[in-house]
C-alpha cells in the first residue's frame, strides 16, 4: 500500500478527509452525470467536418 492510499497519512483531520472524500465523490457523480446528459464528442456533422478539416496538414 502507497502512504497516499492510508488515511492515517493524510496531513488532514479526520473531518476533513470525510469532507474532501464528499466532495471528489460528488465531483465525479456530477462529471458523470454531465457527461451523460450532454454526451461525450456528440458534434453536428458540420461540426465533425471543421474538426477534420482542422486537422489535416
Amino acid at each position: 500500500m502507497r502512504d497516499d492510499e492510508n488515511p492515517q497519512n493524510l496531513p488532514f483531520p479526520p473531518e476533513a478527509q470525510s469532507l474532501l472524500m464528499r466532495s471528489a465523490i460528488a465531483a465525479a457523480l456530477a462529471s458523470k452525470r454531465l457527461a451523460e446528459e450532454k454526451g461525450v464528442f456528440r458534434l453536428t456533422p458540420s461540426e465533425w467536418a471543421e474538426l477534420e478539416a482542422s486537422s489535416r496538414p
